[in-house]
C-alpha cells in the first residue's frame, strides 16, 4: 500500500478552503456489479454522450455535482463534472481510464459484449455511486488490426459521505500498447479542474505511481494498472483559520535561489511538493528556496493576525 498527500488547489473566485487529496493504492479482489442500471443497453457501443445520475450531491473540489457527463470530447472513460466547455465554469473531471475505448461486439457486429452499469447503493449520507466497464475493448486495435482480442475491466466508485473517488481494477489483456494507448504505454488516469489546467495526474509504475500536477501536457501510465489495484482519492480541507483563505502573489515564478512575499505581519510559511512533503521556510518577505527541489509547491503563508495566504510557485535551479 503506498499513500502520499498530493495538494491540488482549485483556484475560483473566492477560495475559501484548500482541498488536499490523500491519495492510496491499495489491492482488493475485483468484484465485478451485477446489479444496477445499463448505459447502452443492448447496443454496440463507441463513443457515449450521456448524462449519469449520481442520485446525490457530491462533493468534489469545494462544490458540489450531482450528475457526471459521459462524454466523447475525450475518447475513452471520462466523466464530466459539468456539460459544457464554458471556461467561466469549473470543468470537472474523474478520469479513472483514458483512451479510446470501444464495445469489443464491434468485431462482429452481432451483439454487446462490453456492457456499462452504474448504480446508487446505500441510504442517505451515505450512499455510494458505483459504474463499471465489463470487457472493454480497444478501437484502435479494431482500426489496425481487425480484431478485438485485449480488453480491460474497471470501476469508479463515489463516496456521499466524504466526497472519496475510488477506482478499481480487474482483469486486462493488453497486447498492443502502443496502438491501444495512442502512441503510449498505458492509460492516463488522474482527477482534476480542466478549466484551471490543474489535473492530477498519474504517471509511471502503475503499481506505484508518481503523482503530476503539470499543465504542460498529459502524464500517462507505463502499464495499465494489474487485477486488483484499488486507487483512492480522499479530499480532506485543510483552513488555516476560521478566516477566509486569500490568494497571494509570489515572485519570481519560477524561482531558483529565493522568491519574494509581498505581505506584513508574516508568521508561518510552509512550502508542500506534490508529494505531499511539507517544508518550513523562514518567515520573512524574502524567502530563501535554494534547498528545494526542483517542481512545483503550494504556499502556505500565514500572519500574526491569524489571515491565511495561498499560491503555487515553480522551482527551476
Amino acid at each position: 500500500m503506498k499513500k502520499l498527500l498530493v495538494s491540488l488547489l482549485f483556484f475560483c473566485i473566492s477560495i475559501q478552503a484548500q482541498i488536499v487529496y490523500n491519495f492510496e493504492v491499495s489491492q482488493a479482489n475485483y468484484e465485478s456489479l451485477t446489479a444496477g442500471d445499463l448505459l447502452v443497453p443492448g447496443q454496440i457501443w463507441d463513443d457515449i454522450n450521456a448524462g449519469i445520475p449520481l442520485g446525490f450531491e457530491f462533493p468534489f473540489s469545494g462544490s458540489t455535482i450531482n450528475t457526471l457527463f459521459l462524454t466523447d470530447e475525450f475518447l475513452g472513460c471520462n466523466l464530466q463534472g459539468n456539460p459544457n466547455n464554458d471556461i467561466e465554469n469549473p470543468i470537472f473531471y474523474i478520469v479513472p481510464y483514458e483512451t479510446d475505448l470501444r464495445d469489443r461486439g464491434a468485431a462482429n457486429g452481432v451483439q454487446s459484449l462490453s456492457p456499462i452499469r452504474y448504480t446508487t447503493e446505500g441510504n442517505e449520507g451515505n450512499r455510494i455511486f458505483k459504474m463499471q466497464w465489463k470487457n472493454a475493448g480497444f478501437f484502435d486495435e479494431l482500426f489496425e488490426f481487425g480484431t478485438m482480442n485485449d480488453f480491460v475491466n474497471f470501476q469508479v466508485w463515489l463516496y456521499e459521505a466524504d466526497g472519496k473517488i475510488v477506482f478499481k481494477y480487474g482483469e486486462s489483456q493488453i497486447t498492443n500498447p502502443l496502438v491501444n494507448f495512442l502512441g503510449e504505454m498505458g492509460p492516463l488516469i488522474g482527477i482534476g479542474d480542466l478549466s484551471q489546467s490543474e489535473p492530477l495526474l498519474l504517471n509511471g509504475n502503475p503499481s506505484n505511481p508518481n503523482i503530476s500536477a503539470s499543465p504542460f501536457g498529459a502524464q500517462t501510465l507505463d502499464a495499465t494498472p494489474p487485477d486488483g489495484t484499488v486507487y483512492t482519492f480522499t479530499p480532506q480541507p485543510v483552513n488555516f483559520s476560521s478566516l477566509a483563505i486569500q490568494s497571494l502573489n509570489v515572485y519570481p515564478n519560477p524561482a531558483q535561489n529565493f522568491i519574494k512575499i509581498e505581505l506584513d505581519e508574516i508568521a508561518e510559511i510552509k512550502a508542500i511538493n506534490l508529494k505531499g512533503q511539507v517544508y518550513s521556510l523562514q518567515p520573512n518577505q524574502q524567502v530563501k528556496v535554494q534547498h528545494l527541489a526542483n517542481g512545483i509547491y503550494f504556499l502556505q503563508v500565514k500572519t500574526h493576525s491569524g489571515y491565511a495566504f495561498q499560491s503555487k510557485f515553480l522551482i527551476q535551479h
